[in-house]
């Protein structure tokens, strides 16, 4: 996941929990889905979902109901504590409603929304599929770096000085070259294990 994609999730939460009644395990939840924000996918409906939360804020809260809920594969799971513990066993996506008036009506924080469980279990399958044509591309452009980077070296050997100046500035572009790729291939590999 991208970091400003992170970030912007990160914001939305955070900006959220501002709107949530002043409780203990408000703060517990929304810290524990920031931990995991790499697996939390806001959803405008959490139906078919195998892990959902529900936050209510305290604007739209009805009472006495509460403005915490959270299923796991159908079966309701009553406190956050015992959330945690579940969402520590493995990597499941987690759909997060949030239910406050500013979240329908602001247009900037739409595209953090999916419609469903079905639009992210849909996107995985697009992102899995891209990281590996990515994955690819970036090997051969790291190779294609490296042919650079050897190419100017054996004529860094050769050359009088005529040339140095050119061919170290070959080189230093596929070192960068070099450095930006292997920290993108890095990511993705760690995203596809």
């Amino acid at each position: 996941m991208p970091e400003d994609l992170k970030f912007e999730k990160l914001r939305l939460l955070y900006s959220f929990s501002q709107t949530l009644p002043t409780d203990p395990i408000y703060v517990f939840v929304i810290g524990l889905l920031a931990g995991l924000i790499h697996r939390v996918h806001f959803v405008r409906d959490t139906a078919g979902a195998p892990i959902s939360v529900k936050l209510v804020s305290a604007r739209s809260l009805i009472w006495p109901s509460q403005g915490f809920s959270a299923l796991v594969n159908g079966v309701a799971v009553p406190e956050p504590m015992t959330l945690a513990s579940i969402l520590a066993k493995d990597d499941t996506p987690i759909c997060v409603e949030l239910v406050h008036p500013f979240v329908v009506q602001d247009e900037e924080i739409q595209h953090l929304f999916a419609d469903s469980y079905l639009e992210i279990a849909a996107m995985g399958d697009e992102t899995l599929h891209y990281n590996e044509k990515r994955t690819a591309e970036l090997r051969q452009q790291i190779d294609h770096a490296l042919d650079v980077y050897n190419e100017c070296q054996v004529q860094l050997r050769q050359d009088d000085g005529s040339r140095k100046q050119e061919l170290q500035a070959f080189l230093d572009i596929a070192k960068k070259n070099l450095s930006q790729c292997s920290r993108e291939l890095k990511e993705l590999e760690r995203q596809l294990d």
